[in-house]
């Protein structure tokens, strides 16, 4: 898996995003790309919309005004 969204990245390894525990997940935009020849995706996180503690519910996760 690729991350393009730096902003983020860097956030994230300077300590700044302290929902990113062991377990949270990322709501986040996602690219994946498969090639005719190659069964195998690649994946690509281009934006972080936001990150869910593994404590959050997870419900609504999929409405539209989530």
């Amino acid at each position: 898996m690729k991350m393009a969204d730096e902003a983020w990245l860097s956030n994230y390894q300077k300590g700044r995003e302290p929902d990113a525990v062991p377990g949270a997940w990322l709501d986040a935009h996602l690219e994946i790309e498969q090639h005719v020849d190659d069964v195998n995706p690649t994946y690509t996180i281009t934006s972080v919309k936001r990150v869910i503690r593994p404590e959050a519910s997870q419900e609504g996760f999929f409405d539209d005004d989530a």
